[in-house]
């Protein structure tokens, strides 16, 4: 199974004046050293916030990392809260529109999303976020039906900085989810050439060769590669699953899509499951993966069938 992609929000919060002693609630709130949980950083931002020697230039920031860690507590509608008064105190600074986009884009409000990102491009002509901003404002594009709008973004991402493999394996993915497998796989094999320490782009090639039906050897390698590197992520058993199914190979799908099962049930690893089994005779089995896939996902089918993969075919 394909791994998606998320938008690369960066924080890069400073004090006005810089190297300048802070408290050490100002120190737990901007939290350098990431050793803070939210719930403890809110706490400190709230003690700053009511400071008589808080700096109106500091303040914007010290709210924006309120809305940070309620973004990280997964409370969004906190953090647009804080976001949006951190952009009203500051309408012409892009950073809160890309972190306010990062929120809506969470909230699959992608076309809000859209909006904020391209404020931020805008008003940070110079920002070294520019890069950060057209990634997320590409997968946003794409998720909103817009896949030649998040090819070119992502495309300028890649400009602002072809080292960074995660511009090529989220181009990559664009590439996928719109059937150019052959653009896809080049653009995983980019990646993977600048971090081959990375399973997850050694598993979207995998995967793209699988779901291609194309080159199934080498998906097996690449699949190998992926497990070897990390092991306890089901999408990477699910992965090689369906080469196995490919393959033909039904005991080593079904072994798979089990182990894959073992570390988290999803609807897909349920399904081919189901295939694997019903191959091997076992029919019974069979139809309980394919009424928990379906209980899970009612359109399993429709995506295997998609592949090429029906029961009974």
């Amino acid at each position: 199974m394909k791994v998606g992609s998320k938008v690369l929000l960066g924080l890069a919060l400073a004090w006005a004046t810089p190297g300048a002693a802070q408290t050490t609630d100002e120190m737990v709130c901007w939290d350098e050293v990431d050793i803070h949980t939210a719930e403890e950083q809110l706490a400190a931002c709230e003690t700053v916030l009511r400071s008589d020697t808080l700096s109106d230039e500091d303040r914007p920031y010290v709210i924006a990392m309120k809305g940070w860690s309620n973004h990280e507590l997964g409370r969004l509608d906190d953090a647009l809260t804080f976001y949006t008064e951190k952009i009203r105190l500051q309408p012409d600074i892009a950073d809160g529109y890309g972190w306010r986009a990062s929120v809506y884009f969470d909230q699959m409000d992608y076309a809000r999303a859209i909006d904020d990102f391209s404020a931020a491009i805008r008003l940070g002509v110079d920002s070294v976020d520019q890069q950060f901003w057209y990634h997320d404002r590409a997968m946003a594009r794409h998720y909103a039906g817009d896949s030649a709008g998040g090819l070119e973004d992502m495309s300028y991402a890649i400009e602002l900085n072809d080292a960074d493999s995660v511009n090529w394996h989220d181009r990559a993915n664009i590439y996928h989810d719109i059937g150019d497998h052959e653009h896809a796989l080049a653009d995983y094999t980019r990646a993977i050439n600048l971090a081959p320490d990375d399973p997850y782009n050694w598993n979207s090639r995998c995967w793209t060769r699988a779901v291609w039906d194309r080159q199934l050897v080498e998906a097996l390698d690449d699949c190998n590669e992926a497990i070897a590197i990390d092991g306890s992520d089901y999408n990477f058993w699910d992965s090689r699953g369906l080469v196995y199914l490919r393959m033909e190979r039904w005991d080593d799908a079904a072994s798979d899509y089990d182990a894959s099962l073992s570390l988290e049930e999803t609807a897909s690893a349920h399904y081919g499951h189901g295939i694997a089994l019903q191959k091997l005779g076992n029919e019974q089995e069979a139809e309980a993966a394919f009424t928990a896939a379906l209980r899970m996902d009612p359109k399993i089918a429709e995506t295997y069938a998609g592949y090429g993969i029906e029961p009974g075919s």
